[in-house]
């Protein structure tokens, strides 16, 4: 990522984090609507404390942009956690699709072209 991008994610990610129960709430709404397998794999999962450790990893991962290479073993952690839980590959994409949504109706008009951009490069 560029050192241009990665100005735009954070400083966008202040807003988000101001409406943190709001944009997880709207993140899985979107997920669950755009896979409708979804949602079983949350059948005895604790909805709030589930949203918790998503706004927590994305602050994570969000805040160490310019450190990544330093977290990948913590994300190949995750990622295999989820594989153990029945993620595809392609639900990748649409997980992907749920936070650029939720994004783009947190952060409204300021959600522009290159900040969809900057976003996309995560």
């Amino acid at each position: 990522m560029s050192p241009d991008s990665i100005l735009l994610v954070q400083r966008s990610w202040g807003t988000i984090v101001a409406r943190t129960d709001s944009a997880a709430r709207m993140f899985y709404a979107r997920l669950f609507e755009l896979d409708p397998r979804t949602p079983a794999m949350f059948a005895n999962a604790d909805m709030e404390e589930q949203e918790r450790k998503l706004m927590q990893m994305l602050a994570l991962a969000i805040n160490s942009l310019s450190i990544l290479a330093e977290l990948s073993p913590a994300i190949e952690s995750l990622g295999r956690r989820h594989v153990a839980y029945g993620v595809t590959d392609e639900q990748y994409e649409t997980v992907r699709q749920a936070l650029l949504y939720m994004l783009s109706q947190l952060l409204g008009a300021s959600f522009d072209d290159p900040m969809r951009r900057a976003w996309n490069e995560i």
